[in-house]
């Protein structure tokens, strides 16, 4: 790895690593305050938004593989997404009011109101964002994003302390409305001192070009939209289909579970995303597949590793999370979804990334993506009527290991094979080497002796 692809991914790993803390933090503020009946609506909307983020379409993603040929002209390019975005986010708005009007009266439950403006909000304020902060990370500048993440989820846990005062889900509503025009203000403002992008010369009449935007979206990023969507809708529904089943009371419980899980997922999302930036620079097939054998055993450490921290300091956390003093349950229920997201994510998010940038999505979608998310529809359905939630957790780890088949017979197809990753030993020969020099004693001690 070169010198600046390194420090996007350090510049990656503290920035999720802040929003690690920070989510475990406001997730300990949400689940002590509110109901757990209103953490439970708020995980079966997440279910619900994830169905609806097929009006979300994304075209940005190509800037990954593209960045390079835009040269002076960024600022045009970079219009034709901002503009889509922005076109994207008013059906996407009709889609969060017709939720926001008819799920109370679904579920009986007027919490679901509140709860579907936050996602849509938040979601609409990402689609803004979202193609300067690729542009950024593509550039390795990466330290950028960490910068506004950083002040993104200060501002959030600051604002969560009104929970002492206003525990309810109107307030979370109001408080991610504030934090959503703060991030979007501050990319306005860092888009030319900080990314040399200046829009002053353009203009939405001459420089958004239709054919572009149609040509980017069926050409290729549809394709990631819909890989990227149906990722979404197999990490999000169980919570939905488990509340057909069972109360929001329950479902507020797994939903606890689920979401202290998920954390399992953030060390392969950014191997997989950085090694999207990396075969972006990538000179050959030979240089791709090395980067993509780096990436992928890093993600196996660092998940192996996840497995043991969520093992030995799962049930501490859980407790300090909601304040309950049995746990048990839910830990049980974490467990199972930690090993499913780390046996299936540890390898899905390079390979996937490599197929994103060299590959064939299309076919990513049609052979790996359709089958699973019929896999993953009936397994959620029959475990979560049959055996509850415990049932629901192991149906998760069901889903990863069908997952997991689908992809590696995927990748085969492009000459990639498991088996070729040799660096293995390399890596714990250079361990060896590591241990050994800090045990070595110093040349001067040698000398006295």
């Amino acid at each position: 790895m070169n010198r600046a692809l390194v420090r996007n991914v350090a510049s990656a790993f503290l920035d999720r690593g802040f929003i690690i803390v920070a989510q475990m933090a406001a997730m300990a503020l949400i689940v002590r305050f509110l109901p757990r009946e209103d953490y439970g609506v708020m995980g079966v909307v997440a279910g619900f938004t994830a169905l609806v983020q097929i009006l979300n379409l994304s075209i940005e993603s190509i800037i990954l593989r593209d960045h390079r040929l835009y040269g002076t002209d960024a600022p045009r390019f970079l219009l034709n997404f901002m503009a889509f975005n922005c076109m994207k986010a008013l059906p996407m708005a009709a889609a969060g009011m017709v939720l926001a009007w008819t799920l109370p009266g679904v579920y009986g439950q007027p919490g679901f109101l509140w709860a579907v403006l936050s996602l849509t909000v938040i979601t609409i304020a990402e689609c803004l964002i979202s193609p300067l902060a690729v542009y950024a990370s593509a550039r390795y500048q990466q330290y950028l994003v960490t910068r506004v993440n950083v002040l993104r989820y200060s501002v959030n846990l600051i604002l969560l302390t009104g929970l002492l005062w206003k525990p309810t889900l109107q307030y979370l509503f109001i408080k991610d409305l504030m934090v959503s025009v703060v991030v979007v203000a501050v990319w306005a403002f860092l888009a030319r001192p900080a990314l040399n992008l200046s829009f002053a010369g353009t203009s939405l009449r001459k420089d958004v070009d239709p054919r572009f935007i149609l040509r980017t979206l069926g050409g290729y990023s549809i394709w990631v939209h819909l890989v990227s969507v149906g990722t979404a809708i197999i990490y999000r529904i169980d919570a939905l289909v488990l509340s057909f089943f069972a109360p929001l009371s329950v479902v507020g419980s797994y939903s606890v579970a689920k979401n202290a899980a998920n954390v399992a997922n953030v060390a392969p999302a950014i191997f997989g995303y950085q090694n999207s930036v990396a075969l972006s620079h990538a000179r050959d097939r030979t240089e791709a597949f090395r980067l993509t054998d780096g990436f992928l055993r890093l993600s196996a450490y660092v998940g192996f590793a996840t497995l043991i921290g969520f093992l030995a300091l799962g049930i501490p956390y859980l407790k300090a999370v909601t304040g309950d003093p049995s746990v048990t349950e839910i830990f049980t229920w974490m467990l199972c979804i930690v090993s499913g997201l780390v046996l299936v994510k540890t390898v899905a998010s390079p390979l996937v990334a490599y197929i994103n940038v060299s590959g064939d999505v299309r076919a990513l979608f049609v052979r790996v993506m359709l089958p699973l998310l019929a896999i993953a529809a009936t397994c959620y359905c029959v475990t979560a009527k049959f055996l509850g939630p415990f049932g629901l957790a192991i149906g998760n780890f069901v889903v990863a290991l069908a997952w997991l088949g689908l992809l590696l017979l995927e990748v085969r197809r492009y000459g990639y094979r498991i088996s070729r990753l040799s660096g293995w030993a390399g890596d714990l020969q250079r361990l060896r080497s590591l241990i050994a020099s800090r045990w070595q004693p110093a040349p001067a001690a040698v000398a006295e002796k």
